[in-house]
Parts: C-alpha cells; structure tokens; sequence
C-alpha cells in the first residue's frame, strides 16, 4: 500500500532498493522478483504471473492519485507537464540537475561500458579485421552500411539488445572501421568495403576519374602533414599504415580548436588545411586511430601501460 506522506514514501524505497542490491539476487533464467523462482518470459525479467500483478497494481495505484491528463508525472506534483512532456519545467529541472552530478555521470559511462562489452562479445569480442580484442580499441560497424537502427553510441547499443543482437554488424576496431569508412578497404587485411567512401558527396558532380585525382591529391596532402609531425607513423604503438592514421592534440583541447575553425566541435575535415597554412605549430602529433580514440575516452592509451 503506497505511503501518504511523501517523505516517507522515499525513505521505504530507498531501503528496499538498497535490502534489494544486497541481496543480489538476480539469476539467469529466474523471474527478477525477490521470492519469485518462475522463469521469465521470453525477453522480459519477470514472469506472467508477477508482470500481470504489478501491471494491475499500477492500474490501481494510478487511480488512487486521480491525477488529470495532462499533469506532471511526478509523484508529488501537481503542476502543468510541458507540452508533449510528462514532466512539468520545475521537476524536469530537478532531474537535469541530478543527471549533470559527478555521481551521475560516472554511473552512466559504467553502465555504457558494460553495455559495450556485453554488445562487443555478442558479435566475436574481437577485430574481424586485425583480431585487436582490447576493449578500448572496439567498435561496432554496420556491414556494408547496414542502415537498420540508430548510427553509434549507446543508442545503437540498446537498438541492438532490444532486436535480439541482428545480422549486419560486426566488430572492428577504430584504426579498420576509419580505414574502411574513408578509403574503402583496410590495409591490414583483404576486407573491403564496395559502398559509398570518404566525405558526404557535394552537389557538383565528379566523374569518377576526377573523384580518383581528388582522392589522391588529398592522402599526398595528409602524408606532408605526417611527415612535417615525425612522419607517418603512430607515437604511440608504431602504426605505419596512413589509412589508419590521424593528427591528435597534445594538450587534448581537440574540440575547442575544431570549434573555433568550423563552429562544431566534432568537425575535423579543415585541420590538416589549417596546420599547413600556419606552418605546422607544436602541439600536435600523429597517432593511429586506435590510440587517438583511447586517449580522447579515457584519458590513457593502455599501450603507454605496456
């Protein structure tokens, strides 16, 4: 029965969310219902019996607040929500503020990592490129620009547990998906990719003999670069294969730079451009994409550990 006073209502969750995590009870193939030992439905935590009495449950619970349509979902409020919103602009302020703690954020990153992991193994738990399995380096790539599902990051993560883990992914590591993506085969194995490469094409039209001149003229272009930085060959691990190979900033202020050159801090394609033209200034270096990805996510490449 729901407590009428809100402050120990809060109190009674919290001491059953924390007797719950004790207890650890979690076991694969049983329903996530402490004293419960059914086993679950097919995709689901919990049984029939217990979805139907919680579902019911909430029905009833639902009624007793006799809350208008329209109104915040928040347990204790009664104001307004924002339009096409459950929460009204008081409490969604709240949240946001909880979400932005330190706290928050490093349980968000735990819960991604594992997530990852959890994606990663599911499909190999290795590069089926370079077979690189250091979970740092690893990526998801969508075979042969496999369209279903959100592009990257946790999104495309929870799309691809909630399907059931489908064909058309594949593990890659950072230095082989950039290869593929931007050069359309990778030089460490014979895997190719025959769809679309490089940049997003711009409305004047390139015959394919101009788009092979631009190409070229463009790796020359990066190769200066690298060599004006110690030459083209990973820092780091001693990567020497241009495809997989990328400047990095030092002092890791990479997206303030980007930002102030193109106004988006992912944007990179004007940096070898802009090194050039003001004589290749310190403060850069050339890393593998392997390493560059590692440093920039998680402050540390493991190949310095080793």
């Amino acid at each position: 029965m729901p407590y009428k006073d809100p402050e120990v209502r809060r109190q009674k969750h919290k001491q059953y969310a924390k007797a719950y995590a004790q207890r650890q009870k979690v076991v694969s193939g049983v329903c996530s219902v402490p004293g419960c030992k059914n086993v679950p439905s097919e995709g689901r935590k919990m049984c029939e019996s217990c979805r139907a009495y919680h579902y019911e449950y909430k029905k009833k619970y639902r009624e007793k607040r006799n809350k208008p349509k329209g109104t915040c979902s928040n347990t204790d409020c009664m104001n307004p929500a924002r339009p096409g919103f459950k929460l009204c602009e008081r409490c969604n302020e709240g949240a946001k503020a909880i979400g932005k703690t330190a706290e928050a954020r490093q349980k968000r990153r735990e819960w991604n990592r594992l997530l990852k992991n959890e994606i990663v193994q599911a499909y190999g738990g290795r590069c089926e490129c370079c077979g690189e399995d250091h979970p740092h380096f690893l990526s998801i790539d969508h075979v042969e620009g496999y369209t279903e599902g959100p592009r990257k990051g946790f999104a495309l993560y929870c799309w691809i547990k909630r399907n059931n883990y489908p064909d058309g992914f594949r593990v890659l590591c950072m230095s082989c998906n950039s290869a593929l993506g931007h050069h359309g085969y990778c030089p460490h194995s014979n895997l190719i990719y025959t769809g679309k490469i490089g940049r997003p094409e711009t409305k004047r039209l390139f015959t394919e003999e101009q788009k092979r001149k631009k190409r070229e003229y463009w790796i020359n272009y990066k190769l200066r670069v690298f060599e004006a930085y110690g030459g083209a060959k990973c820092a780091c691990c001693g990567e020497d294969n241009h495809e997989c190979l990328s400047i990095d900033h030092v002092e890791e202020n990479g997206a303030q730079h980007r930002k102030e050159l193109t106004g988006n801090p992912r944007d990179g394609r004007n940096i070898l451009v802009w090194l050039k033209r003001n004589n290749f200034p310190p403060g850069f270096q050339v890393l593998c994409m392997n390493c560059n990805f590692a440093k920039g996510h998680f402050g540390r490449c493991p190949h310095e550990d080793e």
